[in-house]
């Protein structure tokens, strides 16, 4: 993914103490995508099928264990997500997490059948344990938040200078770009090493 940097600069870049810090994941680039589209409303998200995004992966990233860890830190952090965007715009906003639902209802029963009817029965599989522990995930998520409330983090005006001059995509309307692939960072069989997507 990439962004004009005037975009970043103005949401103030990620939020501070939200995302991948230490054994914790939580969607930064989620929250950072939907504060974009809010503070530019005319503009759009662009897809760049001819975009190339190399980087690294770790060999613990390529294992099945990590992905279910993933899946359930995914549906955790997407009720910590909605506490940060506020209650006027929850989990249930189309503007905001639209797009996540299409991906539960059609993209992934889409894949299932594709991968089961092809012959690939443990990407088949992943599925079926991803999705019941994103929802777990999120369960435990409603659980802490009625316990203990959570705490919206504002973005860190700060966090803009560390994004480099070049870091943008071009487009006539558009505020940045996603490579083709994303999602499946970590998904079982990616691999270990350098990734070209």
């Amino acid at each position: 993914m990439a962004v004009w940097r005037s975009a970043f600069e103005a949401v103030g870049g990620f939020r501070l103490g939200f995302g991948k810090v230490g054994a914790t994941s939580r969607p930064e680039d989620t929250d950072f995508c939907i504060r974009v589209g809010a503070s530019a409303p005319d503009s759009a998200w662009l897809y760049v099928p001819a975009a190339v995004v190399e980087h690294d992966v770790p060999p613990g990233r390529s294992t099945f264990r990590f992905f279910l860890r993933r899946c359930f830190a995914e549906g955790a952090g997407k009720i910590e997500l909605s506490a940060h965007l506020g209650d006027e715009r929850d989990l249930g906003d189309e503007r905001d997490l639209g797009d996540e639902r299409s991906y539960l209802t059609r993209t992934l029963p889409t894949a299932f059948v594709r991968d089961l009817a092809g012959g690939r029965i443990a990407r088949a599989a992943a599925i079926l344990a991803g999705v019941p522990l994103a929802a777990a995930g999120g369960a435990s998520g409603l659980i802490k938040h009625a316990r203990t409330g959570l705490k919206s983090a504002s973005p860190h005006p700060a966090a803009a200078s560390a994004t480099p001059d070049g870091a943008s995509a071009r487009g006539k309307t558009g505020v940045g770009a996603a490579a083709p692939g994303q999602r499946g960072e970590g998904h079982p069989g990616a691999g270990a090493g350098r990734r070209r997507e």
